[in-house]
């Protein structure tokens, strides 16, 4: 029986594993790695050949949708604020919280976010925000969202 060792040694094989990828690199490349010193999450783009940020964060790719579709209508940065990730994931807290046990229309065991529809998940957070107490978000993104909810509707044959 042949020891490992015996197989590296003939094979010229350096087993030497003691470096920093982030100093010098893997072992074969040709430029040293440094990470992007990007720090501003909404300015990354997660979609590159074979990957998107659907499949990383399904949560926040449906909220910055729905924050994109804002802009586009004319909110203002500061109307939007409101809907930060944080915020939204507050939302929609008090939407199971609150308004989900007296009108249970969505099925929980199999709910979930990366199938959801954007205008679903819209108005989930717009009913959430208003069993947060907070009902000026409601008043004021209820016609955009109104309006999201008839364009991306299908009607079934």
């Amino acid at each position: 029986m042949t020891d490992t060792c015996d197989i590296q040694n003939a094979l010229n094989i350096d087993t030497n594993l003691n470096f920093d990828p982030l100093v010098s690199g893997f072992p074969g490349m040709i430029e040293p790695f440094a990470p992007p010193s990007t720090t501003d999450e909404e300015k990354l783009d997660w979609d590159f050949e074979g990957f998107c940020l659907s499949q990383l964060d399904p949560f926040e790719h449906r909220r910055l949708q729905v924050v994109d579709y804002l802009c586009k209508c004319g909110h203002t940065s500061r109307e939007i604020a409101s809907l930060s990730a944080r915020n939204s994931k507050l939302y929609f807290h008090g939407f199971f919280r609150v308004f989900q046990p007296h009108s249970p229309f969505i099925h929980l065991p199999t709910f979930d976010i990366a199938k959801t529809s954007t205008s679903l998940f819209f108005a989930i957070l717009l009913l959430g925000a208003m069993h947060c107490g907070e009902a000026e978000i409601c008043k004021g993104f209820w016609h955009s969202a109104n309006s999201y909810v008839w364009k991306h509707a299908k009607v079934a044959p």
